[in-house]
């Protein structure tokens, strides 16, 4: 939210400058959390809700100083009344969607300096039909189905799904009309009758106990689930097929607040009690399956039906609400000849190989995992990215397991006094993707399996996980403007995709500072079609990266170096620079 509202205020610099106060606290709030008892949750229930509360107050000064920056930018300040469509109540509270009762206008804003393909969700009310229109008077693809939270269905609401298509850095507005056209999704039911109230609502039908695996996605990427036990079997892309068994499991034993000791074997979750419901949703825009596994934890699966990036992963949302003590994870056992090697991310920057030793046991060779980690073969790489931080390890070849949740009554005299159970429903945002690499690196040659060797990401997954961390801010109004009046606003040209925007930060009424990161990515890989066109026409001129005429500086960011010429910065290295922009934005 920080990073978003900081970048748009660099293009309505009237709203930055009254709101440089507020922005300076936000910044405040973030710093403080980055104490490592704010990191781990290791801290006294007071300190906890005291670091919740701070960042909860900086997340609600950024949504409206973004809101406020819209307001500028599409209506010239205007008193157009805008409403955030998903929001917080509470830092201890799960994101909630308000419910749309009418016709109107959704504002999208991208932060990304490329074009980015997504899925945007609204809640409608289950009275009212209404289709998507873009601001060429098109309607969108769209599809509508039921809304599946916390394990219940919304009777008084359904989702609205439409795919957008952003350039870079840009706002665009969408208009929504009544429709007497709506594209209603179907939807299956396994293990359990489906609940009256959704049968009335959708054609919703069950499927007998001899069920089949499911399948769900396109021929260019899908994935087939176990009926009886909901569990992942495999996923298909691009005629490349990798068994993906996905498990979950608990740890129990001695894990105290600061360390983890299990004892054994994790209890397996999955064929633990009776079939769990599953409800499978399939439309023109995604299918998704969601997966009750308990009262307490719930999977769904998504596969977007779309040819470009938001097409080439599989999104993994999970909703934990840990009662009993122990470790909470998911296992993914593949086929994949990974042997002892396993790559976590350091702060979503490089790369590092770990390697499995078993004289640690199973706690010594668990391993922080920011956002990244992956396993890989001379042939495929599969790899999960995390909105959130979890551990991950790798305690056999082909596994890959993550900590999404724990729960312990037990003092380790580590410094906290107390275990931890204050547990809240937790969600984890997982995609996962299988890529087919070119073959081995000649790295990989003379190293062989026994050796260390540097890797990267690819850049299909750079890209998916941007738009993971960074997703679209979606608002809407209910009135609706003149339609030739102007609905749509390109602030920058964009960058080349292996240039990160880490920041724009508005610095004073004329300047401000850009830093941007060269992302470090494998050649190793058959790169997609959609990346290939996304990537085409890159320039490296930080002053064509805008719209209009900009002046840009280098600002190297230590004294002790110069700046690099002609931006020739290497993988993972950082640049900043002065932007000096024209007076008619100010």
């Amino acid at each position: 939210a920080l990073r978003r509202t900081e970048i748009l205020l660099s293009f309505d610099r009237g709203t930055a400058r009254a709101g440089q106060d507020k922005m300076a606290q936000a910044r405040r709030a973030l710093s403080l959390f980055q104490h490592h008892d704010g990191i781990t949750g290791t801290a006294k229930p007071k300190v906890v809700r005291d670091y919740g509360t701070r960042l909860y107050n900086a997340y609600k000064t950024c949504n409206e100083l973004t809101v406020s920056a819209i307001k500028s930018l599409l209506d010239g300040g205007n008193l157009v009344p805008y409403n955030l469509v998903s929001s917080r109540g509470g830092f201890d509270r799960l994101e909630e969607y308000a419910v749309i009762a009418a016709e109107g206008e959704v504002v999208v804003s991208n932060t990304l300096p490329r074009r980015v393909e997504s899925v945007q969700l609204l809640a409608v009310g289950t009275d009212h039909s209404l289709e998507v229109i873009d601001t060429e008077g098109h309607q969108l693809l769209q599809q509508v189905e039921p809304r599946l939270e916390l394990g219940k269905l919304h009777t008084d609401s359904k989702y609205l799904v439409f795919p957008t298509d952003m350039p870079a850095v840009s706002l665009q507005t969408f208009m929504l009309r009544p429709t007497d056209r709506e594209t209603a999704a179907t939807v299956e039911t396994y293990n359990g009758s489906p609940d009256p109230k959704l049968a009335a609502m959708f054609d919703a039908h069950s499927v007998g106990a001899d069920c089949l695996d499911i399948v769900i996605g396109s021929s260019a990427l899908s994935l087939v689930i176990e009926c009886t036990s909901g569990r992942l079997l495999r996923i298909s892309r691009d005629g490349l097929t990798v068994e993906v068994i996905q498990e979950v499991i608990l740890y129990t034993g001695k894990s105290g607040t600061y360390i983890f000791l299990p004892a054994g074997d994790p209890k397996q979750l999955h064929g633990s009690s009776a079939r769990p419901k599953i409800v499978v949703v399939k439309g023109p825009v995604r299918h998704k399956a969601v997966v009750y596994l308990s009262s307490t934890l719930t999977l769904t699966y998504s596969v977007n039906l779309l040819k470009g990036e938001a097409g080439q992963y599989i999104e993994l949302e999970m909703l934990t609400d840990l009662k009993v003590s122990g470790d909470l994870a998911i296992r993914f056992i593949t086929n994949i000849e990974s042997g002892d090697s396993l790559f976590t991310d350091l702060n979503g920057h490089t790369i590092q190989q770990h390697k499995f030793k078993e004289k640690l046991k199973t706690q010594g060779n668990f391993f922080p995992m920011p956002s990244t980690a992956f396993i890989q073969d001379s042939r495929t790489r599969f790899t999960v990215l995390a909105r959130e931080p979890h551990a991950v390890a790798s305690l056999s070849p082909g596994w890959l397991e993550v900590v999404l949740d724990r729960r312990t009554t037990v003092n380790d005299d580590r410094g906290l006094g107390e275990g931890i159970t204050d547990n809240l429903p937790t969600p984890s945002h997982l995609r996962l993707l299988v890529e087919r690499l070119a073959g081995p690196t000649q790295k990989q040659q003379q190293k062989g399996r026994s050796g260390y060797v540097v890797e990267y990401p690819t850049l299909g997954s750079h890209m998916a996980h941007q738009a993971l961390l960074n997703p679209h801010f979606v608002v809407y109004s209910p009135a609706i403007k003149n339609a030739s009046a102007s609905r749509f606003q390109q602030l920058m040209k964009g960058m080349p995709c292996d240039e990160e925007l880490v920041n724009l930060r508005y610095v004073n009424p004329i300047t401000s500072l850009l830093i941007s990161r060269k992302l470090g990515h494998t050649c190793n890989t058959h790169t997609h079609p959609s990346l290939t066109e996304l990537c085409a026409g890159d320039e490296n001129d930080p002053a064509r990266w805008f719209v209009g005429d900009v002046e840009v500086r280098d600002h190297p960011m230590s004294p002790l170096h110069e700046p690099a010429a002609g931006n020739q910065h290497r993988p993972n290295e950082f640049s900043s620079y002065h932007v000096t922009f024209p007076s008619e934005l100010n």
